[in-house]
């Protein structure tokens, strides 16, 4: 199998084997950082998720933060392959309130899904199917 990262003709290569590379999912073209308010009902979108590197959350109170569906993230990729990630990281600017990650239709976790106070976690999210997604604690 070809090296997929100078397989291209960009200055560093495809990421993919097969088909055109989208530049737009790339973290470095993505915006620096994006905020969930806080609330009873916390909830990500797949816009967050794939569209901001960072996500900063201040809960007053320990929260559920549900994640989107399978269907919604896959959505939110143009022209996806099965085995396409998107990563991000989640951050906890509460001095004292932890988060838990909730799953929500066609999405499973891997790893663990608190989000401690004054801590971060980050997540490969990998498209399984045309219609599940694995989060990949990192």
């Amino acid at each position: 199998m070809a090296n997929r990262f100078t397989k291209g003709n960009g200055l560093f290569g495809s990421l993919r084997t097969s088909g055109a590379a989208r530049v737009a999912d790339f973290s470095v073209n993505r915006p620096a950082a994006g905020t969930v308010a806080d609330g009873a009902s916390m909830a990500l979108s797949a816009t967050d998720v794939n569209g901001k590197t960072i996500i900063a959350v201040t809960p007053t109170t320990a929260r559920n933060i549900q994640f989107p569906t399978a269907a919604l993230l896959i959505a939110a990729v143009t022209g996806y392959e099965v085995g396409d990630t998107i990563e991000f990281t989640l951050i906890n600017l509460a001095a004292a309130s932890d988060m838990t990650a909730t799953v929500n239709t066609g999405l499973t976790f891997v790893g663990s899904v608190a989000v401690v106070a004054v801590s971060s976690a980050t997540w490969a999210i990998r498209i399984a199917s045309a219609t599940t997604v694995v989060c990949y604690r990192q």
